[in-house]
């Protein structure tokens, strides 16, 4: 059993006072931080998965790096669509650029998988990385998988937000669904909740650390729901096990 917190969305600044909709993005992933320290027992790993640093600065990312260091876990980090990926792999270390960066934690595999495309809100994978992942997961054996990705691929019933989705989207499906031990697809990117089957894959998308986007939203707007962060149970039998923590 491997229990891994997934935070996102932080939109950092280089200046501790910066806001994003008259919220400072700093408080509140500070306050995240002391919910997890508090109410979660065991964490294995922490997925990042993107708009960690909203202005794209290396002193947001030292600022982040200095805030995670309280987490005492391995960190992976991905970049989205409010990210410099160079300058976040340089401060920060463990993130992937423009391909995929798997590793093996417990009984499963975990695939972080970059879907950012430079000057674009929306995403992409490139082809060298779909190429890259159909390669590993060949090569994977048996191990149940979870894929990490910032853009979301199920729709969320905003069509502005949904405009702003992954744009190959039904290429990285098709190649996700040719291999029965993927089991999770998680991602950041829309603000709110999303817990969805398709075809034998669960997507999950995970609130902010910061403030949440109105649900079914059609011109956009942020909804009254506090910060959050998402805790994933894997277990050794491939099935997993949620919850999403919301930090008043």
């Amino acid at each position: 059993m491997i229990h891994i917190l997934q935070l996102t969305d932080t939109h950092l600044f280089a200046d501790p006072q910066g806001s994003l909709y008259d919220i400072n993005t700093r408080d509140t992933l500070l306050k995240v931080i002391t919910h997890v320290q508090n109410n979660l027992n065991q964490i294995d790993a922490v997925l990042m998965t993107g708009d960690l640093v909203h202005d794209e600065s290396a002193r947001g990312y030292e600022a982040l790096k200095s805030i995670l260091a309280t987490l005492d876990f391995p960190i992976y980090y991905l970049p989205g669509n409010h990210d410099d990926p160079q300058i976040m792999s340089q401060v920060l270390g463990n993130s992937v650029h423009k391909n995929i960066l798997p590793f093996k934690i417990g009984a499963w595999s975990v695939v972080l998988l970059d879907s950012s495309k430079q000057g674009k809100v929306e995403g992409e994978v490139s082809d060298h990385a779909l190429a890259s992942l159909d390669d590993f997961l060949k090569n994977n054996g048996d191990a149940p998988v979870l894929v990490a990705l910032h853009h979301h691929i199920i729709n969320v019933d905003s069509p502005w937000l949904d405009a702003l989705n992954l744009r190959n989207h039904p290429e990285l499906t098709g190649l996700l669904e040719k291999f029965p031990n993927v089991k999770v697809v998680v991602n950041g990117h829309v603000h709110q909740e999303i817990d969805a089957q398709k075809n034998g894959i669960r997507y999950l998308g995970t609130p902010a650390t910061c403030f949440q986007f109105a649900i079914q939203s059609i011109n956009g707007g942020i909804d009254d729901r506090p910060p959050a962060y998402r805790h994933i149970v894997l277990n050794d039998d491939g099935t997993v096990d949620t919850t999403v923590h919301y930090v008043a």
